[in-house]
């Protein structure tokens, strides 16, 4: 079975080449000494959408430009489905207009104020197409993606796109690869690498794939609903540099699929998080910083699969957020309170370049919510 058919959960990007030799002789491991320390600030409440809606994605470009998209149930015991988008022009949160019968968005990201994409699909009389939206200035144009892709995408730039483009799986354990689409900015070009893949993660001119391979499938228990089975397998990273994919080794592989499976996120001088579960449910965060690898637990209370989003953003700083409750400095886990009966349930955030402040979508229980978490001092 083909693991890699999720929708993408954020974009982010990554620099620095590194070739697969370098990698492998430059792994180290550090596990250091970790108190997680209680972040005072709490997320907020900012906006709050109109009707039945249900949020799916944010994405921020600056203090002044972000946006948000989900759907909203209309009319009689609201059946029906409008796909709603949501602007954020630096003083507040307004409906936005994204006009194009049949769109259905999956993944959204801001570039910059007037430069914003949309990728998706459009539905016809008798098919669904791939389609991207891209918002020059106050217009929208349309770009078609080749029918292959299945909601794996990464936008660096206007001419720098990514998309998964399905792939295979053989044999016992399952050797897996997985197809790739780039646009250029006037065409599309396929490539192959190997894994199943579950995320692109990509900044500047170079972007990684980071998934999974070498798959063994257990029946774990056998109930009268049903079979649980589990998925374990080896992490494989690969990243595009010099016109072509390269592996990447990592240190201490093994992860298991318990519902979560690997989620990256990259940053500035080749920096790469990658956070995955070990076949017993712990949570590790490995993070290569150009050169070599570092791998930290995930504390306790985000280290089970489903406690945290599963998702992982840079915070434009030193370190990531995993999920919306905990943030890796660079040198400590910061776990950030929800204790309190009026705080949202934030299912995923946005990091705001330039801004400690962060963007996040959710719920506080009995409607959707865009919130914000700006950290105290």
């Amino acid at each position: 079975s083909y693991v890699g058919e999720n929708v993408m959960h954020a974009f982010r990007k990554v620099l620095t080449p590194v070739t697969a030799a370098a990698a492998v002789a430059a792994i180290t491991v550090a596990v250091p000494a970790q108190a997680l320390a209680t972040a005072p600030a709490q997320w907020r409440t900012a906006y709050t959408p109109a009707g039945n809606t249900v949020l799916q994605e944010i994405t921020a470009a600056s203090r002044r430009d972000a946006w948000a998209f989900g759907q909203t149930n209309y009319g009689p015991h609201n059946r029906r489905v409008r796909e709603v988008f949501f602007h954020w022009n630096g003083k507040r949160w307004r409906p936005a207009a994204v006009d194009v019968p049949g769109f259905v968005p999956y993944a959204i990201r801001d570039l910059a104020a007037g430069d914003v994409w949309i990728l998706g699909t459009i539905s016809g009389t008798n098919s669904i197409s791939p389609v991207a939206l891209h918002l020059v200035g106050s217009t929208w144009h349309r770009l078609t993606i080749p029918e292959s892709t299945n909601g794996e995408y990464a936008v660096l730039s206007d001419r720098d796109i990514w998309a998964t483009a399905g792939g295979s799986c053989t044999g016992t354990p399952e050797v897996c690869s997985t197809g790739l689409l780039h646009w250029n900015g006037s065409a599309w070009s396929a490539y192959t690498v190997s894994g199943a893949v579950e995320t692109l993660a990509g900044w500047g001119g170079s972007v990684w794939a980071a998934g999974i391979n070498d798959m063994r499938t257990k029946v774990i228990k056998k109930t009268r609903h049903g079979v649980i089975e589990r998925i374990t397998g080896k992490l494989t990273l690969s990243q595009f540099s010099g016109g072509a994919w390269h592996a990447v080794a990592s240190a201490d592989p093994t992860i298991a699929d318990s519902g979560a499976m690997p989620e990256a996120a990259a940053g500035p001088d080749g920096r790469l998080w990658v956070i995955t579960f070990s076949p017993s449910d712990r949570g590790t965060l490995r993070y290569w910083n150009g050169a070599r690898w570092a791998y930290y637990r995930v504390p306790a209370e985000g280290s089970q699969p489903g406690t945290w989003a599963g998702s992982v953003t840079y915070d434009f700083r030193q370190g990531v957020w995993a999920g919306a409750y905990l943030r890796w400095t660079g040198r400590r886990w910061l776990s950030v309170p929800a204790d309190t009966p009026f705080d949202p349930l934030i299912d995923e955030v946005a990091a705001i370049p330039g801004s400690a402040k962060v963007w996040g979508i959710g719920s506080d229980g009995e409607h959707e919510v865009i919130a914000s978490y700006t950290p105290a001092g």
